[in-house]
């Protein structure tokens, strides 16, 4: 992606949480969004996905059945292959595992248009985390299939996060 990068907002994981509110980052002001994530799992064993939402212009995370998204899994093991391709969503699982036995998860994603009422919302993420000894990376599409404006991305786990940083850039 050309251009340069402006910082908007870092939100940091404080405590043990389930959940990650990054709001009022979107704006009319760029088309194009960066965020840098990385998180990691309170207590080994859980090892579950980075969840996603998108929280709409009034503040509330969309949880209705808008989404649909497709990875592409790619382990230092075994040969790469796609997973997790899933129409009509409550949710976008993030191309990332958030690990606490080992690195934990880290990624970046591009949000696409989110402040346009009348397109969709795209999203290309990738990540890296470990698994036992092996490396393990995704790759990630996704959209959210309404029209809206969006102003801000909820991270959420079925397990708990300890620590972690999501960092929002403006692409120039």
């Amino acid at each position: 992606m050309a251009g340069s990068l402006e910082f908007i907002n870092q939100f940091e994981v404080t405590g043990t949480v389930q959940t990650l509110d990054c709001d009022n980052v979107f704006s009319d002001k760029y088309d194009v969004y960066y965020l840098t994530v990385a998180l990691k799992e309170s207590s080994a064993g859980n090892d579950q996905w980075i969840r996603m939402r998108l929280i709409d212009n009034s503040g509330s995370v969309i949880t209705a059945s808008e989404y649909d998204y497709a990875q592409l899994a790619m382990p230092s093991n075994t040969g790469f292959y796609d997973t997790n391709r899933a129409t009509g969503q409550n949710v976008i699982l993030y191309g990332g595992i958030g690990y606490s036995d080992d690195t934990g998860n880290g990624g970046s994603l591009y949000v696409y248009n989110p402040n346009d009422s009348s397109s969709y919302t795209f999203l290309q993420a990738q990540a890296g985390s470990t698994v036992g000894n092996n490396l393990f990376g995704t790759k990630g599409i996704s959209v959210h299939k309404s029209a809206e404006t969006i102003r801000g991305i909820n991270f959420h786990t079925t397990a708990y996060w300890g620590s972690g940083t999501v960092r929002v850039y403006g692409v120039k």
